[in-house]
């Protein structure tokens, strides 16, 4: 049944695949290698442990002396846990404080990297319309475009390759040798080629204008000039991250309580505990926790580095989906702005009563979406091509949904259907 607001709700199979989902999920995040600190965090606990249960076994053979009264009782070394607790007490306030400031860098890492992003499309997506109606031939006007999306699509990907400390090379550009190559040679050669090529847009937008190419008043085109700053603060802001490191002290007061916690560990927990096997999997859990903790604040304060495909920045991928944008800016087709046909309905009160949404032929876009998948099928990016494939059969799954309700007689958005629905805000379930 559908709600008040019109969202049709997932039917009862539908729910339990996500369920299944869901828990295929979990296992597999759970035995993932690639990008998990167990690993490293099992190189200084399992010894640990190892060395615990060795020292429980020799204990209790008689072979171990100095931790005996000489008449083969166990000697306590903490008669009371006060000592222990304290060590544990402090280490736990270091790690979470540390682990929630090394989340907050790599949360507002990604935050300002895809701020970046948006903020570049939207300034090349405003002036490409701001030259709608410009004074010069449709020839001039469509050079004056591809040399903007070329140089827009050049500055994204020399701003992500300095915050990877990567070479520039390792990043697809659009038609690099189509512009001069000896201003291309010097951008390479330059120390700071991301403010090198963030003034040559400003002054390609600033000859548009001059030109005739940019025909939008100039208070209108400030607001362009505005989102290109706002991307390159983006950067900055990044940078920032990228170059600050967590202070000393604290690493060094992190890094102490972790081998006095190693050291110890072992010997409190053959007092403790009587059984040896017990005496290994505790001292196993208790530092393994804390070493993994270490390690995770270490992985993920540094967002923009190589690392784990979970952890890090996907700069690759984000850059080849900006260019695959920036295209669709100078397509033939983003320039015709759709007009209304003969049959469409004009009276507002008919609009509010119609319930009926229409999806887009999902046929195109699926031979748009493989032409797309063809023309990168020699680059290298397996991730980009196993997620435009993901995207292919959830666009697959819910086609199949929209044909089921129309075989059944049902018009989509209607009560009970699985296909999309439009909402009182006028958004369409399934456009994002």
């Amino acid at each position: 049944s559908s709600s008040a607001c019109g969202i049709t709700r997932a039917p009862a199979a539908m729910k339990r695949r996500r369920q299944l989902e869901s828990l295929k999920e979990i296992f597999t995040v759970l035995f993932e290698v690639r990008g998990s600190v167990l690993p490293r965090a099992l190189i200084f606990a399992l010894p640990c442990a190892l060395f615990a249960l060795s020292l429980k076994l020799l204990l209790d053979s008689g072979h171990v002396k100095f931790l005996t009264d000489g008449e083969g009782n166990g000697m306590m070394i903490l008669a009371n846990s006060a000592a222990y607790s304290g060590i544990n007490l402090a280490m736990s306030f270091l790690f979470v404080f540390r682990t929630s400031q090394a989340y907050s860098r790599f949360w507002e890492g990604f935050s300002v990297g895809h701020r970046m992003y948006a903020e570049w499309f939207d300034f090349a997506s405003s002036v490409i319309a701001f030259s709608r109606y410009s004074k010069k031939n449709s020839q001039a006007t469509t050079a004056f475009h591809h040399r903007l999306v070329r140089l827009v699509s050049l500055l994204h990907a020399a701003a992500v390759a300095q915050l990877r400390g990567m070479d520039g090379s390792h990043f697809d550009l659009i038609d690099l040798p189509g512009l001069d190559d000896d201003l291309i040679d010097y951008a390479l050669a330059c120390d700071h080629p991301v403010q090198l090529v963030f003034h040559w847009v400003m002054e390609l937008v600033v000859e548009g204008q001059e030109n005739g190419i940019v025909a939008a008043p100039p208070p209108i085109v400030s607001r362009a000039f505005q989102e290109l700053a706002n991307g390159l603060v983006a950067f900055h802001d990044a940078s920032k991250i990228q170059t600050t490191h967590f202070p000393l002290p604290y690493l060094q007061m992190q890094s102490l309580l972790l081998l006095a916690h190693l050291v110890t560990t072992p010997f409190v927990m053959c007092q403790w505990v009587n059984w040896p096997s017990w005496v290994f999997l505790l001292t196993l859990v208790q530092t393994l926790i804390f070493w993994a903790l270490y390690f995770t604040a270490s992985e993920i304060e540094f967002p923009f580095l190589h690392g784990g495909r979970m952890m890090k920045y996907g700069a690759k991928e984000l850059h080849f989906e900006f260019n695959q944008q920036l295209l669709v800016l100078i397509e033939k087709g983003a320039h015709a702005i759709p007009a209304l046909t003969g049959h469409a309905i004009l009276h507002v009160e008919t609009l509010r009563k119609d319930k009926c949404s229409h999806d887009l032929e999902y046929n195109g876009v699926q031979r748009a979406s493989q032409k797309r998948l063809k023309r990168w099928s020699a680059k290298p990016f397996r991730k980009v091509r196993n997620l435009v494939s993901r995207r292919e059969d959830r666009d697959r799954n819910f086609a199949e949904l929209l044909r089921r309700d129309r075989h059944s007689g049902r018009p989509v958005g209607s009560k009970g259907s699985t296909g999309t629905s439009r909402s009182k805000t006028g958004k369409t379930l399934g456009e994002g």
